[in-house]
Parts: C-alpha cells; sequence; structure tokens
C-alpha cells in the first residue's frame, strides 16, 4: 500500500493522503504525510459486520 500512496501523491501535488486496503470483510487505514515524509498503518483490522460502526466512522474521518 506504502508505494502506491507514494505515487499518489506525488501525481495529485497533496500534502496529506488517507489509505484504504481491504479484502472485502477486513480493513486496514493508513496516513502518508508527505510534508513529515511519514506514512502510518493502523495496526487494527477492522471487520465486517463486527467492526462495521468503527469502520464507517473511519471512513467519515478521511472525508472530512
Amino acid at each position: 500500500m506504502a508505494v502506491e500512496m507514494i505515487a499518489l501523491v506525488e501525481a495529485k501535488g497533496q500534502d496529506i493522503l488517507y489509505g484504504a486496503v481491504t479484502i472485502g470483510d477486513a480493513w486496514r487505514f493508513s496516513i502518508l504525510d508527505r510534508t513529515q515524509k511519514r506514512i502510518t498503518q493502523d495496526i487494527a483490522l477492522y471487520r465486517v459486520p463486527d467492526d462495521l460502526e468503527e469502520l464507517v466512522r473511519s471512513m467519515i474521518g478521511m472525508i472530512e
């Protein structure tokens, strides 16, 4: 996921990029901060339907 995020942030010229990887019923999130040259990956694995509320909250947070 990190390589794709680096390429995308360079192409779009953004300073912050949020990413998500899913295999359908499991999701993982990360944030790339271009100014600090740092990628932070959430160690939690969010599962559907068990963690659906938290998963949706995270996705809404990325949009806002």
